[in-house]
């Protein structure tokens, strides 16, 4: 147990050293992870374990699902993918997004009828909408601009869904969710809450040493997506 707290606390470190601060995302997850894992191997109560075991379990449930849909090949000529917005610096995009348009790119040259709603509103540090940020670098790609369509009003995962949707020309349509591998599972999730016709996953890659990080903090964004909608069936 010791040894696992010492890996979380390096870890940890490692994370904040490819964000380049201290508090970036769930990072304090591994620190207070390490801590944790430190102070407890003098509690080897038995309770403890079993409890520990029941909650490692649903959690390899939970990645296992997440993996699951990352690695399927996505089906070819979908009218339309919706891409996830994510940071952008100013009027930068950041790494994230960046990887979720290449794969945009990549899926749209390859099927060259397929439309693309760009979704995401504007955050804090933001100078445009991250919709805005992600039609520009598209259209920089060599993507027509009328293959474009922006949904600019979306703060959340579902909200991107929601809203994209009533952009479709056909609500019937089965369309493809591009968005980061680890982040692919849920938001199918929430368009087939949603009510998407047979939604499609389409993954772009993440930086590798923040792909644990993020893996860890899907499983319980996933767990509050059950507790909110009531729909752990869909497990």
């Amino acid at each position: 147990m010791v040894y696992i707290g010492f890996i979380c606390l390096i870890y940890y470190i490692c994370v904040c050293a490819v964000m380049g601060k201290w508090n970036s995302t769930f990072s304090r997850f591994w620190l207070i992870a390490g801590i944790f894992c430190i102070l407890v191997h003098k509690l080897m109560a038995p309770l403890f374990w079993w409890v520990f075991g029941a909650v490692f379990l649903f959690f390899l449930i939970i990645e296992f699902k997440i993996v699951k849909e990352m690695i399927k090949r996505p089906k070819a000529a979908l009218p339309c993918v919706i891409v996830l917005g994510a940071k952008v610096n100013g009027t930068r995009v950041s790494e994230s997004l960046r990887r979720r348009l290449e794969r945009t790119v990549v899926y749209m040259e390859k099927n060259p009828q397929t439309i693309a709603i760009v979704s995401g509103s504007r955050l804090g540090g933001e100078l445009i909408t991250e919709a805005e940020a992600m039609e520009r670098y598209l259209i920089e790609k060599g993507i027509e601009e009328r293959r474009i369509i922006k949904e600019e009003q979306s703060y959340t995962t579902q909200e991107n869904l929601k809203l994209s949707k009533e952009l479709l020309p056909d609500e019937k349509i089965q369309v493809g969710i591009i968005t980061s591998n680890y982040h692919v599972y849920r938001s199918l999730c929430y368009a087939k809450i949603l009510g998407y016709n047979e939604p499609v996953g389409i993954s772009a890659t993440t930086h590798p040493v923040l792909f644990p990080n993020y893996m860890v903090r899907e499983f319980f964004a996933i767990l509050k997506l059950f507790w909110l909608t009531k729909k752990i069936t869909m497990l």
